[in-house]
């Protein structure tokens, strides 16, 4: 279960409001098990238990790999590796994959 408090302008705390600021936690519209959460100024991206990783909030500079401005729920980035690692920036991100490589987006 992951948690969201505080800006949401665009949508990245992931829930599907258009709350400008969220004061108490709201639970963030995903299922799954995560075992990182990494945030960049206006975006966040959770890695899961599988390896996989989403993105919710802005997405100006390709920050989530979709083909929207931003996005106001959890969406899957479409990546060729499994991810063991993120962080997080100002608008990028780096992916560290299950295999050493590493990718950057945004």
């Amino acid at each position: 279960v992951v948690y969201g408090v505080g800006k949401n302008k665009i949508g990245q705390l992931g829930l599907e409001n258009e709350e400008e600021y969220v004061l108490i936690m709201e639970k963030m519209n995903i299922e799954g098990s995560f075992v990182l959460v990494s945030a960049g100024f206006d975006f966040t991206l959770l890695l899961n238990a599988e390896g996989y990783v989403f993105g919710t909030g802005g997405n100006y500079y390709g920050q989530l790999l979709g083909n929207e401005s931003f996005y106001r729920h959890p969406i899957p980035l479409h990546l060729n590796e499994r991810i063991q690692h993120i962080s997080s920036n100002y608008f990028q991100s780096a992916l560290l994959t299950i295999s050493g490589s590493v990718l950057t987006v945004g």
